[in-house]
């Protein structure tokens, strides 16, 4: 074995003296240093963002378990509304067997009134003198046709004025009655000697006509009329407009027009017996076109806002309005049924004619019926009287004067330049000092 000194800056390994040469040059200390840097660098992020890999896995995994939370409360909301929906079930069929019981009662209460007023008497004929007692009048009576007399047979005692003054020519009077006394009896009169519901109904019915058939009345406002489809509604002279309550005995209301008056019905409801019955009328009096609504409304009933959507559409094409009816308002109670109708009138812009009481039984009185009107400025007489003929409530009225003044015709001279006579009318400026 030989050996051979070579030049220690020259010497090679033999490997790297297999390799070619190159004319790269070698890498300076400085150059080594920037790359050292820079993959420090890059290591120094790529540790930062494997930290913020982690946190993402954290708040991953931290979402995870706040989603599976969740889903475990929706389940058990779910659940909780699955047994509120079965007890919800539950509640409205326990309410719609209190409604059907509390009509029930309504209607067998409405009954027993009605049954209770079959010993109503009516006496004609006898003079009417102010502050009279009339339960000593009724004995004087008793007395001389030999009748068998006790004041304590009376329960209720009333003097019924002869009429209402009614003016010519003025537009409209109005009467809201209250008309349970002409219902038709669902059942049959107790006892044998009592007359068969159908005989009672024209006997209620020949006494209405009897009442208001030959009146100057323009307008009657008939509120519960307990009319059926086989009532007898007509009464002469006059035009009926009415609705009729659907599947059920009492509530309806009619509008009767004096057939001397053109009138044509507008609206009405459709008979719901849980919902307001009305009917509205347009009526042509005097020079002026009036729209006239009657309505009754059942105790604790709301949905005014059906009556109120027909009457919003048509109150802007009138120049008077009139509302009549049982609204069982009870004004002056302080009630939510009054504030009801305050703002059922309020919003009409229609003041209440200001009644007394016009509900009084035994020691029960309450204002319940109204008449109200957008022209109280134009009533010239309002009054009330008992109806114990027809109903425990009064039989109110109400006169307006719509008639529209007469113009007085004026003479009225002018020159009519179109027809001059030019020849005269040269003559005369030639003749002009």
């Amino acid at each position: 074995m030989s050996w051979k000194k070579t030049d220690k800056s020259t010497w090679k390994c033999p490997q790297c003296r297999k390799l070619k040469t190159s004319n790269e040059q070698p890498v300076s200390p400085e150059e080594m240093r920037k790359f050292m840097r820079s993959v420090s660098d890059f290591m120094k992020s790529a540790n930062e963002k494997l930290e913020s890999m982690d946190e993402l896995k954290q708040s991953v995994q931290f979402i995870r378990e706040q989603y599976d939370e969740l889903i475990k409360q929706v389940k058990q909301v779910e659940a909780e509304r699955e047994a509120q929906r079965t007890q919800i079930a539950g509640l409205e069929e326990q309410v719609n067997k209190r409604d059907d019981d509390i009509k029930s009662l309504r209607r067998r209460l409405r009954d027993t009134e009605q049954y209770a007023r079959n010993r109503n008497v009516e006496v004609t004929g006898v003079e009417v003198v102010a502050g009279e007692d009339m339960r000593k009048v009724m004995a004087n009576i008793a007395e001389n046709i030999n009748v068998p007399f006790q004041e304590g047979d009376i329960d209720v005692i009333f003097a019924i004025p002869e009429g209402c003054w009614t003016p010519e020519n003025c537009c409209t009077v109005l009467y809201p009655v209250d008309s349970e006394q002409m219902a038709e009896a669902e059942e049959p009169w107790r006892g044998d000697t009592e007359p068969s519901s159908s005989a009672r109904r024209d006997q209620q019915h020949q006494e209405f006509c009897d009442t208001f058939s030959n009146s100057a009345i323009d307008v009657i406002g008939v509120s519960e009329t307990f009319y059926k489809e086989s009532s007898h509604m007509c009464v002469p002279n006059y035009n009926v407009y009415h609705v009729n309550s659907v599947n059920r005995g009492g509530g309806g209301v009619a509008l009767y027009v004096h057939n001397r008056i053109k009138s044509r019905l507008i609206a009405k409801s459709d008979g719901d017996i849980l919902k307001p019955e009305y009917v509205i009328v347009e009526i042509q009096c005097a020079n002026e076109t009036i729209l006239v609504s009657c309505i009754y409304r059942p105790p604790k009933v709301e949905f005014l806002e059906y009556y109120l959507d027909d009457l919003y559409k048509l109150l802007p094409s009138y120049k008077y309005s009139v509302i009549c009816g049982d609204l069982n308002a009870r004004f002056g109670s302080g009630s939510y049924e009054t504030k009801l109708v305050c703002e059922l009138l309020d919003r009409c812009d229609h003041a209440s004619v200001p009644f007394d009481a016009t509900y009084k039984l035994n020691n029960c009185k309450s204002i319940l019926d109204v008449i109200a009107s957008n022209s109280n400025d134009h009533v010239i007489e309002y009054g009330q009287c008992v109806a114990p003929g027809f109903s425990a409530h009064y039989m109110l009225h109400c006169v307006l004067d719509l008639r529209v003044k007469a113009v007085k015709s004026k003479i009225i001279k002018f020159k009519d330049f179109k027809r001059i006579n030019k020849v005269a009318l040269v003559e005369d400026a030639k003749n002009t000092p």
